[in-house]
């Protein structure tokens, strides 16, 4: 896997840097706003439920919150 990611950033650095950031930023404006107003699930929470075999019920706040990553993780990229 290094040499793997070695390569890879070696040939693709910049898009690397950049989608990395971008995702990295996107994720911690999401869950910075989820601290604040609440409304989405820990990881925590949501690994117990995933690895006990619970049903993982998303109200329409946590769906909010994915879409506010998805459109931070885009706006990061192409701006």
């Amino acid at each position: 896997m290094m040499a793997l990611g070695g390569f890879v950033g070696a040939m693709g650095g910049e898009w690397l840097v950049l989608a990395s950031t971008s995702f990295i930023g996107a994720y911690l404006l999401m869950r910075g706003f989820a601290f604040f107003f609440g409304g989405y699930p820990s990881e925590y929470l949501i690994y117990f439920l995933i690895r006990n075999e619970l049903p993982l019920d998303l109200n329409w706040t946590a769906w909010v919150y994915f879409s506010i990553f998805f459109v931070a993780f885009i706006f990061n990229y192409v701006w």
